[in-house]
């Protein structure tokens, strides 16, 4: 899907809350139908072949089965985390975050687990401002339109389910009873203090290591106490 496709299929899921309404509308605009009409046989329509307009019409039950290549959408997960290359003046970062610190990414899971408690809608700007960045990669709220804001949430509800095959020992689903006593600073301050060792002079330097490194690290010590309990039991 390219970059205009992409924008334009977060628009419409942004508007539209029926994924009929949207598949149908993705199904015209990458088919490069125009609709003229509804009529008695269903819908007049034209597509331009080598500039010149043929004319056709669509009924009902083939639009039902033309439209299921996109049933993608149901899930979203063929938009591959809606990753757009450019808001608002600012260049994503790579798509799965490997030039982003530590710090910033612990920033980026807080704001992001904020807006699926609260639906602020002030926590996906400032989760784009991590995730979008100038050439000095200087981080400035940004003004977000509503396939922005539904991209920025995707991409990163996307980089999150990666993490969950890239790094299995470290991020394990939570049941529900657990969710409700899950404390995320408490979280984020255990990461820190398990790399760090309980060291604060290293404080700074684990803030600013690759979130790669620092979650490659966590995984490899979330494994060895699984081996730990496996061999030995957990009490």
């Amino acid at each position: 899907m390219s970059q205009d496709q992409l924008r334009y299929a977060l628009t419409v899921c942004a508007i539209y809350p029926e994924k009929v309404s949207v598949k149908t509308l993705l199904f015209c605009r990458f088919g490069g139908i125009h609709v003229i009409k509804h009529d008695r046989f269903g819908w007049a329509c034209f597509i331009r072949i080598k500039g010149r307009r043929k004319f056709f019409n669509l009924k009902a039950w083939q639009v039902q089965s033309l439209i299921n290549q996109y049933d993608y959408i149901d899930s979203y997960d063929g938009l591959e985390g809606a990753r757009l290359d450019c808001v608002d003046g600012r260049h994503a970062v790579n798509a799965l975050l490997t030039d982003v610190t530590f710090i910033d990414y612990l920033h980026a899971e807080e704001l992001y687990q904020g807006y699926m408690i609260s639906q602020d809608e002030e926590c996906i700007e400032k989760l784009a401002a991590i995730l979008y960045r100038n050439k000095k990669h200087i981080k400035k709220r940004l003004k977000l339109q509503l396939p922005e804001k539904l991209g920025t949430v995707l991409w990163f509800s996307w980089v999150k389910s990666e993490f969950s095959h890239y790094f299995p020992h470290f991020f394990k689903p939570i049941s529900g009873e657990d969710l409700e006593e899950f404390d995320m600073r408490e979280a984020i301050n255990s990461q820190i203090r398990a790399l760090s060792g309980g060291d604060v002079t290293k404080i700074d330097y684990v803030y600013h290591i690759s979130c790669w490194r620092a979650l490659t690290e966590l995984d490899a010590k979330a494994r060895e106490v699984e081996d730990f309990e496996r061999k030995y039991g957990s009490k």
